[in-house]
């Protein structure tokens, strides 16, 4: 998650979208005073190597917290921190109505199946699940529920801008330009895909099967966009 001061803008990270690439190439612009919430294994030095900015200004101070954040503290007596996966809802109530609403808000999403797919191929070379029926009863889908972070109870989309990570160039070129940003500013990293195994094509049309019969209305507003 990056709130950026430099830029005026609010990016709202979802999971399975190439959204860290984005959160990498978004901190080549970042200032001093821009949030960049810490990430995951070797992403971190990435970034660094990217952008020679690493996790910045993420812990929050008395004056920052929500309602939320000061029952939170009551009960673990620590502060708490903007984290990778925030929520808009939290975001939004961490910053306060004026700086939403005056910065833009966006995010990455994706078609919900392919989504489902990649999810389902890193759980299973984890050893966490080992079949479509095993991945929805341990309900591993709801963590990649982007409506979870973009959206509010009711479904509301919360964030100015839900991109499709499948169009990337064009997003990258339409962000430079709200951003006001020269032509080609931002650049993703190389590419380094993450490991995961095949899946016959028997199991593929099993989990095919079982997401549209089972687990399709869960991302009713992802398919919208």
């Amino acid at each position: 998650m990056i709130i950026s001061h430099r830029h005026k803008f609010i990016f709202i990270k979802t999971r399975k979208t190439a959204s860290t690439a984005m959160e990498i190439a978004l901190s080549s612009i970042c200032g001093p005073m821009d949030v960049l919430t810490p990430l995951s294994g070797n992403d971190e030095q990435v970034r660094f190597e990217f952008s020679k900015l690493n996790a910045q200004n993420f812990k929050l101070s008395f004056k920052d917290l929500s309602l939320g954040d000061w029952l939170r503290f009551i009960k673990r007596q620590h502060l708490p921190q903007h984290t990778n996966h925030q929520s808009a809802k939290l975001t939004k109530q961490r910053v306060g109505n004026k700086l939403w609403s005056e910065y833009f808000t966006f995010c990455l999403e994706r078609e919900p199946y392919s989504k489902v797919r990649s999810h389902y191929q890193w759980l299973k070379m984890q050893g966490r699940c080992t079949n479509p029926e095993d991945y929805a009863k341990k309900q591993y889908f709801r963590k990649i529920q982007g409506s979870r972070l973009y959206a509010d109870s009711t479904g509301k989309v919360m964030v100015d801008k839900v991109y499709q990570m499948e169009s990337m160039h064009q997003v990258l070129n339409d962000i430079e330009k709200r951003l006001q940003l020269a032509p080609q500013t931002l650049q993703l990293p190389p590419n380094k895909v993450k490991k995961s195994v095949a899946i016959e094509a028997t199991e593929e049309t099993a989990l095919r099967a079982y997401y549209e019969q089972h687990l399709k209305p869960y991302f009713e507003l992802e398919g919208k966009f």
